[in-house]
């Protein structure tokens, strides 16, 4: 059984694209998301500046709102079909990770054709307004959604963890992974395998997972080829107890 440790709806997205792959899963969110109050009235307003892009390092951060008829530059495979998915028509992927869409952005654009739009949640790994700032570029943000730790892991989650039925946990964020070890014991991470969504994370993980394999990049392509490995038998492990 697979533990998707991500958010919903995405979570429950991955599940039925498992399903279909032929991989048995639940859904495991261990944050809860919420969409903040006034976002679009606030993207009217900087849009009147002339944004030259919009910028976004997690899904998260757009797919409650419309489709709008800028550059949206994202990173990753996934963020970058679920924008397609919503309606934008000019979508850039910008990278694998963070570090990717600024060293893009510091190559391919300049300060002088306009602002940038930068769309996040309340916490964010990167301050990429900050980074983006020591090259003159002027970033505008919104935060359009927050993240809130649950107390808990869902109850048929901690079924299937407490009778030993779950034998892997895909997580594809650092903070998602910190509340994830928060809730579990070191006695079920040292029976379950964790697929992490990048070598960093998985360098970051806790030492008591049974094995981490970390994926070359969030996407659903890079998570079916690690599944079809450790299917075989593969070991591809970062780090973890054994």
């Amino acid at each position: 059984m697979i533990l998707i440790a991500r958010p919903e709806p995405r979570a429950s997205e991955m599940v039925q694209m498992l399903a279909e792959a032929g991989y048995h899963a639940i859904a495991c969110p261990v944050m809860a998301l919420s969409a903040r109050e006034g976002v679009e009235e606030k993207m009217a307003q900087r849009l009147r500046r002339n944004p030259q892009a919009l910028i976004a390092t997690s899904q998260h951060a757009f797919r409650a709102l419309p489709a709008y008829t800028l550059p949206l530059l994202v990173v990753g495979e996934a963020s970058r079909q679920t924008a397609e998915e919503i309606g934008y028509t000019n979508v850039v992927k910008a990278g694998k990770h963070a570090v990717g869409l600024l060293h893009y952005i510091r190559s391919t654009l300049s300060p002088e054709d306009g602002p940038l739009l930068y769309l996040r949640g309340t916490e964010i790994q990167h301050d990429l307004a900050q980074e983006l700032g020591k090259d003159g570029f002027d970033v505008m943000e919104i935060v359009t959604y927050q993240a809130t730790p649950t107390t808990a892991l869902p109850a048929l989650a901690q079924q299937v963890l407490d009778q030993g039925k779950a034998s892997l946990v895909v997580c594809y964020s650092r903070r998602n992974l910190y509340q994830l070890e928060l809730l579990l014991s070191e006695e079920q991470m040292q029976s379950v395998q964790l697929v992490a969504a990048s070598h960093t994370m998985g360098e970051a993980a806790n030492p008591h997972w049974k094995q981490v394999t970390p994926l070359p990049e969030a996407s659903d392509t890079a998570l079916l080829e690690a599944l079809k490995h450790l299917s075989r038998g593969g070991r591809h492990t970062t780090t973890g107890a054994g």
